[in-house]
């Protein structure tokens, strides 16, 4: 078998409480993700599931364990993941394609050079002529597309996805789905996705992870 694309030993992540108490959130997890392979995890609210995102980016500190990439244990990984949230976060203010480069601003890459990959990006998947519309003329469906191409844009090779779906209503939310399932083919993605939807992690996904509430 393969090297895991991501591979967590023992995960425990605590928050310690002014009031001397301490949450538990995660206790001991353990999870190997291959390349190329979508892996869901489902659980209640309040089992972990957005902390483990969050530690995995780098975004929190896990309280002990160790997070492999590749076969290299990482401590620093803020930047190495594609992280799409519950909600768009798109910027009002800019258009698409400014949206959609707002990464590789940050990151400082030339401008022209990052709106003609945003572009060619845009092409790729039917959605150009959306480039110089603002966010405030999206419906919501097309809001989370271009989210999702934003974060593919930074990173295509490993995406962190947060209930990316959560907020739309149910046929939207069908679409969306079968075109995440077509779009990830074409990059050979490695996806971790978190979701409430029982129906929707079995749609997607090569594995299904449960998490329990400590």
């Amino acid at each position: 078998m393969s090297t895991p694309k991501l591979a967590i030993k023992n995960l425990t992540k605590k928050y310690f409480l002014s009031n001397s108490q301490t949450v538990t959130a995660l206790n001991n997890f353990n999870l190997k993700v291959f390349p190329g392979e979508f892996v869901s995890i489902i659980g209640p609210s309040g089992c972990g599931k957005t902390t483990l995102l969050n530690i995995i980016a780098g975004v929190e500190k896990e309280t002990s364990g160790e997070i492999s990439l590749d076969g290299n244990i990482e401590n620093s990984r803020r930047g190495k993941f594609g992280y799409m949230f519950q909600e768009s976060l798109l910027l009002p203010w800019r258009t698409v394609e400014e949206n959609l480069i707002l990464e590789l601003d940050i990151k400082k890459i030339p401008r022209e050079k990052s709106l003609k990959k945003a572009r060619q990006l845009l092409k790729k998947f039917h959605l150009e002529k959306f480039a110089k519309e603002h966010p405030s003329t999206l419906s919501g469906g097309m809001k989370q597309k271009v989210s999702l191409l934003r974060t593919i844009l930074f990173n295509d090779s490993f995406l962190l996805l947060d209930e990316p779906f959560g907020a739309l209503d149910q046929i939207t939310r069908h679409g969306l789905q079968i075109w995440l399932k077509k779009t990830l083919k074409k990059f050979n993605t490695t996806t971790l996705f978190i979701t409430h939807d029982i129906s929707e992690a079995k749609l997607l996904s090569d594995r299904i992870i449960q998490l329990k509430n400590n």
